[in-house]
């Protein structure tokens, strides 16, 4: 390809990649603030114990339990986003706005961070100015919905709730980062020389992805499992014919150093931050026993498949395999795909059914839901794309019927097409900023809220001391000059 569309496909990428983010930051600025942010940011006594012990060990000792154990970061990166970026941003807007725009920073560099990932594991570069890196962008954001009306709450990597966002987007950025060498080892025979600089990088990636909450190290501890069997059971397959005991040991050791402080390491990081997690006393009086939570996860798997979103997923990712298993089964690289399909097989089948182990929420009453398959979700749209682009290259040399050709390419970009029209931009933040002004303007201690609608809650608040801790809130981000009260009145509920 000449070196001038070289450029004008670049530009007209990163010209479309910039109008999508900026539709994304204007759908992250009408979302709702959750009721959660003010545990984290105040914080709440809870979170405190963990501020004061990171690494759960006083936990432990003393046997204490309370909300926040394994999840460190998750609660620090939300602390001090909310208590230092409003204040910057009240420079140029008022005290409100400057929190629902502090909410919509956080979400868009979560998502550009995470697309930035998973289009370096897909091509194996990090060749930003590079026309195809900004294509793979650009097609990658279909499947990131933000704040639309039919997706946001199927696929949700980036949550509406901007707590949300912290416990299950932020971390895996961290993960992903710290898998990478592996990606890049496993699926373009690249290997990222590890000097000491990128050494201790790697010892923080771990850190931080096994301290920010419960779905992390699980993952850790599965991908790891499955990554050591497939590493020995290469090894033993190549040494079959030694003795058996000797063999196991041939196999272990063929396994490189630089493999086993990858895999190790971390695992005993993650092992812990899960048995640190036990001590997380969160809606402990709410816990269903394993058995009645095993019956409700079947349901939840089929209510997750019945959405269009992982209906697509599933049927690409079907699509894609049949055509590289049938059609370019002998190509070194199918090989790779089809490994990089068993591992998601196997990885999703055992990431499922230890769900239940994380016990019950209300908010979550069939177990699996969008954000708690998150690894999974992202774990399939790497494979959908590292197959697709291997898929098009065969394009180029293969002698496929044009018919075929056509078809499946307008198949996949209009599958881009849908997801990017259905994620449609929804303002739900409307009453609540109405409320805010109403609480800020107010001259009295306890401001009445003519309607139903939550404010830095999840739910409405129908007594002034349900509003406290909110209250203290909004008189830390300026918006009140000093701590007031607040509740929905009675006649709202009953309208």
């Amino acid at each position: 390809m000449k070196k001038p569309i070289k450029i004008l496909l670049y530009l007209i990428s990163l010209t479309l990649i910039v109008f999508a983010l900026s539709k994304s930051f204007k759908q992250y600025s009408g979302c709702r603030l959750d009721g959660d942010i003010a545990e984290s940011v105040l914080p709440y006594p809870g979170v405190q114990k963990t501020f004061d012990d990171p690494t759960g060990i006083k936990t432990i000792i003393n046997d204490d339990k309370h909300w926040g154990t394994n999840r460190f970061f998750s609660h620090y990166f939300l602390h001090k986003t909310f208590r230092k970026l409003p204040f910057l941003l009240q420079n140029v807007y008022d005290p409100i706005e400057s929190v629902y725009y502090t909410a919509a920073i956080a979400k868009l560099v979560m998502q550009i961070f995470i697309l930035l990932l998973v289009t370096g594991i897909i091509l194996g570069n990090f060749d930003i100015f590079s026309w195809k890196f900004m294509a793979v962008f650009l097609i990658l954001i279909p499947f990131f919905p933000t704040n639309g009306v039919h997706l946001s709450h199927e696929i949700g990597i980036i949550d509406r709730s901007v707590t949300y966002s912290f416990f299950y987007a932020m971390p895996l950025i961290f993960l992903l980062l710290y898998y990478l060498p592996l990606f890049f080892e496993l699926l373009h025979d690249k290997k990222i020389k590890m000097n000491w600089f990128f050494v201790i990088l790697w010892i923080i990636f771990a850190i931080i992805a096994c301290f920010s909450g419960p779905l992390i190290p699980p993952t850790i501890l599965i991908a790891n499992f499955i990554l050591f069997l497939h590493l020995f059971a290469g090894n033993w397959h190549k040494n079959k014919s030694q003795p058996f005991f000797q063999g196991i040991i041939k196999a272990l050791k063929l396994i490189t150093v630089r493999n086993y402080l990858f895999l190790i390491p971390i695992s005993f990081l993650a092992l812990y931050s899960t048995f640190l997690g036990t001590y997380n006393i969160a809606y402990s009086e709410a816990q269903l026993s394993l058995k009645e939570l095993y019956v409700l996860l079947p349901k939840g798997v089929l209510k997750s498949l019945s959405t269009i979103s992982y209906a697509v997923i599933l049927l690409l990712l079907v699509a894609n395999y049949l055509i590289v298993r049938y059609k370019y089964k002998t190509h070194s690289q199918a090989k790779k795909i089809v490994g990089l399909y068993r591992f998601l097989i196997v990885f999703s089948i055992i990431y499922v059914l230890l769900l239940p182990l994380g016990g019950y929420r209300p908010y979550r009453p069939f177990i699996l839901r969008y954000d708690t398959i998150i690894p999974v979700t992202v774990l399939s749209i790497i494979t959908i794309y590292y197959t697709f682009l291997f898929i098009m290259r065969q394009f180029k040399t293969e002698t496929w019927k044009y018919w075929l050709k056509t078809t499946y390419i307008v198949v996949f970009f209009a599958i881009l097409v849908i997801f990017a029209v259905k994620n449609s931009t929804k303002v739900y933040n409307t009453c609540e900023k109405a409320s805010l002004y109403i609480i800020s303007q107010s001259k009295e201690n306890i401001v009445v809220l003519n309607n139903d609608c939550a404010v830095v809650s999840w739910e409405p608040l129908y007594t002034p001391s349900e509003s406290k801790s909110y209250g203290e809130l909004l008189y830390l981000w300026n918006i009140t000059d000093e701590v007031k009260l607040y509740y929905n009145s009675p006649e709202s509920k009953e309208n």
